[in-house]
């Protein structure tokens, strides 16, 4: 499974080399805002310590930021072979959206999971991950799963 989050695309090879299936979810805008260019600077000032943060903003201020997020920031097979694209979520986005195709290629639809829930297994009826509190300590958390368009 190979993409490059420039798209909603992903291409899925045999162990052959040869293309099987290309998946393309809807497109939205990836447009880069002034609004998530503003809370991008302002989460990485909330950050440091006072002192750093003048010199911090000036730097900020100077760098280039790009005309478009990416499509997505990850990809995952689930236990049933579905693929999973985690939609690239905004700066301050308390949830993230993910797409779901299921094995012969059809789009199910999406799921939404907390920003701060890092997935490490997907199965048939749940989803298994971690999330940090808000004392940065990390719980392992496993949630009921219906998938969409599976039911």
């Amino acid at each position: 499974i190979v993409g490059t989050g420039e798209s909603a695309e992903v291409r899925m090879y045999g162990f052959d080399g040869a293309l099987r299936r290309l998946l393309r979810a809807p497109s939205r805008d990836l447009t880069i805002t002034d609004e998530d260019v503003d809370r991008f600077r302002q989460d990485q000032l909330a950050e440091l310590p006072e002192r750093m943060r003048p010199e911090m903003e000036r730097q900020l201020l100077d760098m280039p930021m790009p005309e478009r997020f990416p499509a997505y920031s990850e990809l995952l097979l689930d236990r049933d072979g579905n693929v999973w694209i985690r939609q690239f979520s905004r700066p301050g986005a308390p949830r993230a959206l993910w797409g779901i195709f299921a094995t012969d290629g059809r789009y199910l639809g999406e799921v939404e999971m907390p920003a701060d829930f890092t997935v490490f297994e997907i199965g048939s009826g749940y989803v298994l991950g971690m999330h940090r509190d808000e004392l940065d300590v990390e719980r392992v958390r496993v949630y009921a799963l219906n998938k969409p368009g599976m039911d």
